[in-house]
């Protein structure tokens, strides 16, 4: 009944890309972060404001199109995206999460992405690590504080649920040295798909007994809209030509733009016709200005930028580009930036700027991201390096590894439980003790053909070092690295050359924290470890009733529904009814397999079981589900 009383209010919606108008705090009055700066303010001393925001999510099924192709979805609210999380440093966030997902029935939660979680490290919404799924009709409230300022969003972290709609963003006002006129709101950018993500997720764990399957995106959206070819489409959908999102502008107004990468795998590099970008935070840290003509983040990633309608008059494309770096079949992804008196429904003439796509897939360099408060690097009190590795399992599936370990969770025994009892996990959680040490590091080593944006839970890091060829201990900008919380692990090259990024993180939120591929295929097929912080304060945490609830209603839900799959992909099916499923209605499906390597590189002519010998085999006895 909630289902339909939401929908009756709300109906299914898109929201046509625009969060715009938003102020420089919320709530009137003075400023709430008082006399702080981004220069002169840790990033961790946030104001108690005593403020608590709140909000009610229903998530449910919808049939949507935000590129004009008509689908079924699961959204927020009945919308796409998911209505906007604003608060200000140092607010509380309540969030009342309603599963109605139903026709077929299916789990969620919700993570907060890039926020800290400091003393609520159960609220961080992941499946398998800090709470059970959320079955249909249940709910569940999180509360956490907003101990991070800028820009940033909410996804489902059950399998590649978000990959389906499940997506909003979220804005936390609070002190950045830089002045502009009027706040856009944050622009989501994304890679699209026809396909569902469960039958995705299956596609991606079919046994190939060689290379990874890639999925290809249909479409690449800007606002959350897009226009796909209506000729393209062959499955009978309805399909109508969208309209781009669009943006006012003033002549001689600066404007800042908050630009957030929700996609499953694209890269994308972001460019506005006729105008320049000034960078003034990356992910949640704010950074000294610097002038580029494109933006490029990867999954995770947000780039806030400020910009001048200084262009005379007319209409711009903004653009989102995500090829050689992106998987997909379909256009680039495009909205409008109009100034005041210019019909926004006339499409724009404007050219696009000329650039060369990044080889390496990396962000901007490392020398122009200087945070505005400066943190020097330490010196690490313990150093883990990762080697990404991948290989076909027992059975077939690709998986892929950080030292050869693929992660394996189970979704009825999350790992912060076991940690809080003081049970061992177990080694396919691939977990890392990191124990009482001050600051860890973290080395990268990726030998393969695929970029990956690598992302913390529970803290910023530090980024001192990316590059080819081996690490020589040489520090970007020492006295003040960037930091941030997800960044791209560069592709290495199809002569196995090696690439390396080298991340710092201080230990001061005991957790058990994942770091893993944003990529949703990726992370699917394993690519995660834990992070194991300050065991003993683990033991002291008190993880609420209505948390471990999840849990018991969880396990009599799955003994409810012992044919409804509950997992990541890795199916409780035997090997035959999955390849029957996999061959059945996937015509449409053949548009995924002529693409296998990464950015133009094929994995046909290597030696797959050099990729990374396996631990892999002993996960097979094991449940299956990804962070």
């Amino acid at each position: 009944m909630r289902q339909a009383s939401i929908s009756a209010l709300l109906g299914a919606a898109l929201i046509p890309g625009v969060f715009a108008g938003l102020g420089k705090w919320v709530g009137g009055g003075d400023c709430p972060w008082g006399d702080k700066t981004a220069s002169n303010t840790h990033p961790n001393d946030y104001p108690d404001t005593g403020v608590t925001r709140y909000y009610d999510f229903t998530i449910s099924r919808a049939t949507l199109a935000p590129d004009g192709v008509q689908q079924s979805m699961i959204v927020v609210n009945g919308q796409y995206p998911g209505p906007l999380i604003e608060a200000n440093w140092g607010d509380w966030i309540e969030v009342n999460v309603h599963n109605e997902i139903h026709g077929p029935d299916d789990l969620t939660l919700m993570h907060w992405h890039g926020l800290n979680q400091p003393g609520t490290q159960y609220y961080d919404g992941v499946s398998s690590i800090s709470q059970c799924p959320i079955v249909p009709g249940a709910n569940l409230t999180y509360r956490f504080r907003a101990d991070e300022q800028g820009s940033s969003w909410y996804h489902s972290h059950y399998s590649a649920q978000y990959s389906n709609g499940v997506v909003g963003p979220i804005v936390i006002h609070g002190p950045n040295d830089v002045n502009y006129d009027e706040d856009l709101g944050p622009i989501l950018f994304s890679d699209w798909f026809h396909d569902s993500y469960e039958h995705l997720v299956d596609l991606v764990l079919q046994p190939t007994n060689g290379p990874p399957f890639r999925p290809l995106s249909d479409s690449n959206l800007v606002g959350g809209k897009g226009q796909y070819p209506c000729a393209n489409v062959t499955n009978g959908a309805a399909c109508t030509v969208n309209p781009y999102a669009s943006w006012e502008v003033e002549p001689g107004k600066t404007y800042r733009a908050r630009f957030v990468n929700t996609g499953a795998t694209a890269f994308e590099s972001i460019s506005l016709d006729g105008h320049t970008f000034t960078v003034i935070a990356e992910d949640f840290v704010p950074v000294q200005p610097y002038q580029t003509d494109f933006v490029t983040i990867g999954v995770g990633q947000r780039t806030d930028v400020i910009f001048t309608a200084n262009a005379g008059s007319g209409s711009f494309f903004l653009r989102a580009f995500n090829s050689p770096c992106g998987d997909t079949n379909g256009p680039d992804g495009r909205g409008i930036i109009y100034y005041k008196g210019t019909d926004p429904s006339v499409t724009p003439t404007s050219q696009p700027k000329q650039g060369t796509p990044n080889p390496t897939c990396g962000n901007n360099p490392l020398s122009s991201s200087v945070p505005q408060y400066a943190i020097p690097a330490a010196e690490p009190d313990q150093t883990i390096t990762l080697t990404i590795g991948g290989k076909p399992d027992a059975q077939g599936i690709f998986r892929w590894s950080f030292n050869d370990i693929s992660f394996v969770g189970d979704l009825d025994q999350p790992a912060l439980f076991d940690a809080v009892a003081g049970i061992n996990l177990p080694p396919q959680r691939n977990v890392y003790l990191t124990g009482t040490a001050q600051t860890v590091r973290i080395i990268v080593i990726n030998t393969l053909p695929a970029p990956h944006p690598m992302h913390i839970h529970g803290h910023d890091f530090q980024v001192l070092a990316e590059g080819q060829g081996t690490w020589d201990g040489t520090i970007v900008n020492p006295s003040n690295p960037s930091r941030r919380d997800v960044h791209m692990s560069w592709a290495g090259a199809e002569n196995g050359a090696t690439n390396y990024q080298v991340i710092q993180y201080t230990q001061d939120n005991p957790g058990v924290w994942p770091f893993h591929c944003h990529i949703a295929w990726h992370l699917s097929a394993g690519m995660s470890i834990l992070l194991l912080e300050r065991p003993d304060e683990i033991a002291k945490i008190e993880i609420p009733a209505a948390v471990t609830d999840t849990c018991s209603a969880y396990t009599a839900w799955q003994a409810a529904n012992p044919a409804v799959p509950v997992d990541d992909g890795l199916r409780k099916r035997d090997l035959a009814k999955r390849m029957v499923e996999f061959m059945k209605g996937h015509a449409h499906a053949d548009k995924h397999h002529n693409k296998r390597g990464y950015r133009g590189f094929s994995f046909k002519d290597r030696d797959t079981g050099s990729l990374g010998s396996g631990r892999v085999e002993d996960n097979l006895a094991h449940k299956r589900d990804e962070v």
